[in-house]
């Protein structure tokens, strides 16, 4: 009997000093995105629409409560990727080219993502990405920076849509553009792990 007493003795005292704490990271994503509604001109558009900072700050602070988490447990921010979505054109199997500008603060426009010869009936309703410019990047990563890290609520983020149709084409045609981001906040938190050998 005295020889399961000492075991259990002994097995209580790994439990309770088997543990130690550890900084664990995960990711927690973010929605965030801009819904242009354009409508070419002479075969030609540009349009500039702007996502809220203030709406970014809400998301992150909602998916962090979700979470059990706090802001203090924010680590870093990472962009992703790009996607655009052609959405309802009002005539077929027109083609376009374009280009897709970010901006914050003073900064000025900087390229991001190209569209090249997209024909919107055959990728409507499927998201369309290309390579990201560095420099665009780091315009917009500047930006979630900012917005996630200090609430800087005092600069929106723009993002601008231009391009042109394809030689041949009717001037006047209507279509949505939905352009999607895919951000991942990174949070850092101590958690406590059994570890015997610790």
């Amino acid at each position: 009997m005295k020889k399961y007493i000492s075991v259990l003795f002994i097995t209580g005292i790994i439990l309770l000093t088997g543990c130690k704490d550890v900084e664990v990271f995960y990711p927690i994503p973010l929605s965030t995105s801009a819904l242009f509604v354009i409508k070419t001109s002479g075969g030609s558009y540009s349009d500039t629409v702007f996502i809220p900072s203030d709406d970014i700050i809400k998301d992150v602070t909602k998916k962090l409560a979700d979470s059990g988490l706090e802001r203090r447990h924010l680590h870093k921010v990472v962009l992703e990727g790009v996607a655009i979505t052609i959405k309802e054109p009002s005539v077929q199997n027109i083609v376009v080219s374009g280009d897709l500008y970010i901006r914050y603060g003073s900064s000025q426009f900087t390229g991001i993502m190209k569209l090249n010869n997209v024909n919107l009936s055959e990728t409507e309703g499927k998201p369309q990405s290309d390579i990201l410019t560095p420099a665009g990047v780091s315009v917009l990563d500047q930006a979630l920076q900012d917005i996630i890290f200090t609430s800087n609520v005092a600069s929106n983020i723009a993002v601008r849509s231009s391009g042109s149709l394809a030689p041949g084409t009717p001037g006047d045609v209507t279509f949505a553009m939905l352009v999607e981001f895919t951000i991942t906040t990174v949070v850092k938190k101590k958690q406590s792990i059994f570890d015997p050998l610790g």
